[in-house]
């Protein structure tokens, strides 16, 4: 207002000199409308300076702003002096900002920020998108409708009667302009609004993804908690979940409320819906928990799913209230499933409890609750059931249980069992005797198998659990017990830490530098004890060990070299040790001499590769490798690493005249699993283009499938200067292991073709 007040004044001081002055308001009106550029600004000037010009002229105004639609001049004019006159000149101006003045209200609304400031005003700027024609707005009216939104959201004007419009169609921007208006002045149509736009949305197919998702925001802001059924509405859909989502999770107790009230009335999409509830976490625990009697047996599986991955004091509280009571099950689950979330020692006396209860169900549960709990401390227990329990069914379980936990005092047992129990039971005994079973053991089951008649079923498992024992036909008459050597450790050396790990030395420093790194299946150097003496002859022999991984990082390697002074090693391993090897050639190409590596798949073939050691299982090797696979999640670690390693023996030493041999290396599943993981990254490779050294594979062809076989061929192929196949066949994984002399000899041949 001030910058148009002394802008007249400047222009009607300019000309007073040679101007016609008015006299009285009427000529002032005549000349603003029709005199010369003096004239006009001597008149504005008059009638600026007239204190009573509204409302007592207001008649005779009036009049000449009906004039304006052909003379936006006039417009703006007349806009100066009543911008002059406070509320009463804004009351005047807001009267003519109508469809009717058009050139009138683009003036207003061009130079609003100069106007006075009064609610008729802003009503009736706010009116206008009520009138403006559209959508699509035509293109003289773009530029008009986007400064009315801008003062809108300038002025927080929220009545802005039949806007939604604007925001149901037209182009992407004027959308996207409503869209934000409506979340900064809040009109009160805009939840209808904003409901009906998300759902027209849908509608069309869902193609704009990004409107919909500011859409669901502005809801939020303006509507609060009330958009909360929209918010649920849109877990549906794919593309909208995680702004739903996160907009509900963000409230707490209000959308979690909101979720769980859609998941009990099931009026939405139910995947959406516990999809988000599981995001959400256990801050839902309580809010889900009186779910836990809902009709739907699919919601009581959810809520008890739920409980199960989020456990909290508030879950186990409920849990313990019902197990109390010997509410054993809700709907058709059992509460015992539950109780693995929790500390053994929270849930010990209900197992207890279960398992002495007469319902054969009940006892079932507990044994499958302690099994996935891998609760030791309750192995006694367990072998009390095995042998004492009146259902065979139980018994039976109890048996598998006892196994997987490792139980002391199973294999005495187990010995006992295969001579006077029940098929059932004889059966999950001979299973697992031919795992934990000893020379009493086999004598066991020679001794029923000819004296006792057997059904087939039993007297097939007990003739593969003498095939475990001994990896001999029970055909064979005077076949004996194999069982695991004494664990080979290394000893002696010299250890050297730095940073990232550690190394044991071997040899002279003199000699050319060999760095081992952890392989087999144990990831550790169980399979190099034989040959460790003849290697440390001939080379300076680094085992390293990095501290937090079985897998060698590069600067690992790097750090061993620096504490040694050298610049560069050759790198020897087996199994993924080996594929560890291949990848930091690659990658420190600088530091390495040259590669061994035995019985080692490469980077990108890692589960081929370890598919092909299992194919070599003949039967019933094979069958019980699978089942020890199937359940490997349900044993404790160490039962695991024995039993893996007592089945697959014979793949590991295929072709070899003593399968056992392979006995004398342990695998460790923990740490060969996190190896193979780390190795089967996209960014591990092995290219002959990548590493200029030699490269030497000792691998048995007698083993491979085909076409991992010929992976390795391709590579020799490319550069048969300097890669090489040390072929062991009839030695199997492990040659060291299983063709003692023969394995070590292939092992030096191999250092010396890449040290050469």
């Amino acid at each position: 207002m001030t910058r148009y007040i002394v802008f007249a004044l400047v222009v009607a001081s300019a000309g007073l000199s040679w101007a016609k002055e008015p006299k009285t308001v009427q000529q002032a009106l005549l000349l603003l409308e029709k005199g010369s550029t003096d004239e006009i600004a001597s008149a504005k000037t008059f009638l600026i300076g007239v204190s009573d010009l509204l409302p007592r002229y207001e008649r005779n105004i009036s009049p000449l702003i009906e004039k304006t639609d052909t003379n936006q001049d006039l417009a703006a004019r007349i806009l100066q002096v009543l911008s002059s006159k406070g509320g009463a000149g804004c009351k005047l101006i807001a009267r003519f900002v109508t469809s009717r003045h058009r050139v009138w209200t683009s003036e207003v609304v061009a130079h609003y920020e100069m106007v006075p400031e009064c609610e008729p005003l802003k009503t009736a700027v706010g009116g206008i998108l009520g009138w403006i024609k559209g959508p699509p707005l035509g293109s003289e009216d773009t530029a008009f409708f986007n400064q009315v939104l801008q003062i809108v959201r300038q002025n927080k004007i929220s009545q802005i009667p039949n806007a939604c419009r604007f925001l149901l169609g037209g182009s992407d921007d004027a959308r996207k302009a409503m869209l934000q208006t409506i979340a900064e002045v809040a009109p009160e149509w805009a939840q209808p609004c904003l409901v009906q736009a998300y759902s027209d949305e849908i509608k069309k197919g869902g193609v704009n993804a990004v409107l919909r998702h500011e859409v669901l925001k502005t809801l939020f802001t303006v509507a609060g908690g009330d958009a909360n059924p929209t918010l649920v509405l849109a877990l549906g859909q794919k593309e909208d979940f995680s702004v739903a989502c996160e907009l509900l999770s963000n409230q707490k107790s209000a959308g979690i409320s909101a979720l769980v009230f859609a998941l009990r009335t099931q009026e939405a999409k139910e995947e959406g819906t516990k999809r988000c509830l599981n995001q959400v976490g256990k801050e839902a625990t309580s809010a889900l928990l009186p779910l836990l009697a809902h009709p739907s047996e699919k919601v009581r599986e959810f809520v008890i799913g739920f409980v199960a991955n989020f456990p909290s004091v508030e879950a186990f509280a409920e849990i313990a209230k019902r197990l109390d009571k010997r509410e054993w099950r809700i709907g058709g689950v059992m509460l015992f499933d539950l109780l693995p979330a929790y500390p053994i020692d929270k849930v010990e006396p209900f197992l207890r409890s279960a398992l002495a209860e007469n319902e054969e169900e009940v006892r079932l549960s507990a044994l499958s609750a302690i099994e996935k709990m891998r609760a030791k401390k309750l192995e006694e227990l367990v072998l009390k059931v095995a042998e004492r329990d009146k259902s065979e069914d139980v018994r039976a379980r109890a048996v598998e249980v006892g196994f997987h936990l490792g139980a002391k005092g199973l294999k005495e047992l187990l010995t006992r069992q295969v001579q006077y129990e029940s098929p059932k039971v004889a059966l999950a005994s001979a299973f697992a005797i031919g795992f934990v079973g000893d020379s009493e053991a086999l004598k066991a089951l020679r001794s029923t198998l000819a004296k006792k008649e057997l059904t087939p079923d039993v007297l097939g498992a007990y003739e593969r659990a003498i095939w475990l024992l001994t990896y001999s036909s029970p055909n064979v008459p005077n076949s004996t017990f194999k069982g695991f050597p004494e664990r080979k450790v290394v000893k002696g050396g010299k250890e050297v830490r730095f940073g990232g790990g550690k190394a044991t030395i071997f040899g002279k420093e003199k000699k050319p530098l060999l760095v081992v790194l952890p392989g087999g299946p144990g990831m550790d150097f169980a399979w190099l004890v034989d040959a460790l003496p003849e290697l440390a002859s001939g080379y300076l022999v680094a085992l390293l060990e990095p501290e937090s991984s079985p897998v060698v990082e590069a600067q690992v390697f790097g750090a061993l070299l620096s504490s040694l002074s050298r610049d560069k090693a050759v790198l020897l391993s087996l199994g993924l040790g080996g594929t560890n090897a291949l990848a930091l050639a690659c990658e420190v190409p600088q530091k390495v001499t040259g590669v061994v590596a035995i019985s080692a798949p490469l980077p990108s073939a890692v589960q081929p590769f370890d598919d092909a050691i299992v194919l070599n299982l003949d039967e019933p090797f094979a069958t019980f490798a699978k089942k020890v696979f199937d359940t490997q999640h349900l044993f404790v670690p160490e039962v695991l690493d024995m039993s893996l390693t007592r089945v697959l023996a014979p793949a590991m030493a295929k072709g070899a005249k003593e399968p056992w041999s392979a006995l004398e290396v342990l695998w460790n599943t923990e740490r060969y699993n996190t190896a193979a993981a780390l190795l089967s990254r996209p960014q591990v490779r092995f290219s002959t283009a990548d590493f200029a050294g030699k490269v030497a594979f000792i691998l048995p062809k007698d083993a491979l499938a085909r076409d991992v076989w010929q992976g390795f061929e391709k590579l020799v192929n490319e550069q048969p200067s300097r890669i090489k196949i040390f072929d062991v066949s009839g030695c199997g994984f492990l040659p060291i292991q299983s063709c003692k002399k023969a394995g070590i000899k292939a092992v030096k041949k191999a250092l010396d073709f890449v040290s050469d």
